[in-house]
C-alpha cells in the first residue's frame, strides 16, 4: 500500500471516531448530576425563573430532542453558546487554546527530548548506581500527583525564594510586545512546564526508551556497530535510539492528547488562562454547551495527534504503511 494511501484510509477512519466521541461526549454532560438552570438561575432564584432559564436555554426539550439539536449545529460548524458568558462556545476555545497548546507543546517537547537522552543514558548504564539513580527518579517523579508538584513548587519558588510568579500569564504593567514581555511569559510559563513535565511527560518517555533502547541493543546490527569500532555513546545514540524511537514517537501522539487532563489541574493550579481552566469553570457552572465543546475539541485532537504519529511513522518505516 503506497503512502498516499495509507493516509487516506487512515482520514476515513476519523469520521467514525469523532462521531463517537459527539455522542459519547453529549451522554456524559447530560448523565452528570446537577440542574444548569439551577445554577445560572442563582441560589435565590424563585421556582418560575429557573423554568424560564430552562425554556430560554432549551433544557426543557427532551434530550433526544437537545442531541438532535446539539448534531444540526455541528453540521453547521456551529458549537453553540455558552450558558455562562452568553459568548460563541467556537469564540471562547479559540482564544483560550494558545495558551493551552503553549503549555503542552513546551512540556511535551521537553519531557521527549529529555526523556530520550535519560532513557539512553540509563540503557546504556544498565545496571549501574547511574541507572538505578535515573530509574528510580523518574519512579518518584511518575508517582507524584501533579498538583502536590505544584503547590511544592510554588511554595518554594514564590512564596519562600520569590523568583518566579505563582499564577497567571502575564504581568499586567509589563508593556505588550517587548523583549521584557517575552521574559515576562517565560517566567510565568516555567512553573507550570516543569510541573507537567515532571509529572506527567518525562517519566512516561523516560522508561519507554530505555526499554526500547535495551531491546535494540540485543540486535546483531548493535554488535556489527560496535565490531566497527563505534564508540559506545554512538552505538547507543545513533544506533540503539534509532529503532528505539518509534514507540516514543507513538506515545508521544496519544500523550499529546491525554496532556490535556494534566492541564486541566497545572492550568486551575497556575491560574494559567487555557482550555483546561475553561473547562474547570464550564463543570462547576454546569455550562453543557461549552464542555462539550471542549470534549469534542479534545477528541479533535487526540484524533490529529495520532493520525500525524501514524503518518511520521510510516514516512520514518515504510512497513507500517505496508501493513
Amino acid at each position: 500500500m503506497s503512502l498516499s494511501r495509507y493516509i487516506a484510509g487512515r482520514v476515513l477512519q476519523l469520521v467514525p471516531l469523532l462521531i463517537a466521541v459527539v455522542v459519547i461526549s453529549f451522554a456524559i454532560v447530560h448523565l452528570a448530576p446537577g440542574d444548569p438552570a439551577t445554577v445560572l438561575a442563582g441560589p435565590t432564584a424563585t421556582n418560575e425563573y429557573i423554568e424560564e432559564v430552562r425554556v430560554r436555554y432549551g433544557l426543557d426539550q427532551s434530550t433526544l430532542q437537545q442531541f438532535l439539536d446539539y448534531v444540526g449545529q455541528l453540521v453547521r460548524l456551529d458549537l453553540g453558546q455558552s450558558f455562562s458568558t452568553n459568548q460563541p462556545v467556537l469564540e471562547v476555545l479559540l482564544s483560550r487554546l494558545p495558551a493551552t497548546l503553549l503549555l503542552i507543546v513546551a512540556s511535551e517537547l521537553l519531557g521527549l527530548v529529555l526523556g530520550m537522552v535519560l532513557g539512553t543514558m540509563a540503557a546504556q548504564r544498565w545496571g549501574s548506581p547511574a541507572d538505578r539513580l535515573i530509574s528510580g527518579g523518574s519512579l518518584a517523579l511518575a508517582s507524584m500527583p501533579v498538583f502536590w508538584l505544584g503547590m511544592l513548587l510554588i511554595l518554594l519558588f514564590s512564596v519562600q525564594w520569590q523568583l518566579l510568579p505563582s499564577s497567571g500569564m502575564s504581568d499586567p504593567f509589563v508593556e505588550p510586545g517587548t523583549w521584557a514581555a517575552f521574559e515576562d511569559l517565560l517566567k510565568h510559563l516555567l512553573l507550570p512546564v516543569v510541573t507537567l513535565t515532571a509529572a506527567w511527560t518525562l517519566p512516561t518517555y523516560l522508561r519507554i526508551t530505555r526499554a526500547g533502547v535495551l531491546q535494540s541493543a540485543r540486535e546483531d546490527f548493535v554488535r556489527t556497530a560496535r565490531a566497527k569500532g563505534a564508540s559506545e555513546t554512538r552505538v547507543y545514540f545513533a544506533h540503539a535510539l534509532r529503532t528505539a524511537r518509534l514507540p516514543v514517537i507513538t506515545l508521544a501522539g496519544l500523550n499529546f492528547g491525554l496532556a490535556v487532563t494534566g492541564a486541566v489541574l497545572t492550568e486551575t493550579l497556575f491560574g494559567w488562562p487555557g482550555v483546561g481552566q475553561t473547562l474547570n469553570q464550564a463543570i462547576l457552572s454546569r455550562d453543557y454547551p461549552l464542555m462539550m465543546g471542549i470534549f469534542l475539541l479534545a477528541g479533535v485532537g487526540v484524533a490529529v495527534a495520532n493520525l500525524v504519529t501514524d503518518v511520521v511513522n510510516a514516512f520514518l518505516d515504510p512497513r507500517v504503511s505496508i501493513r
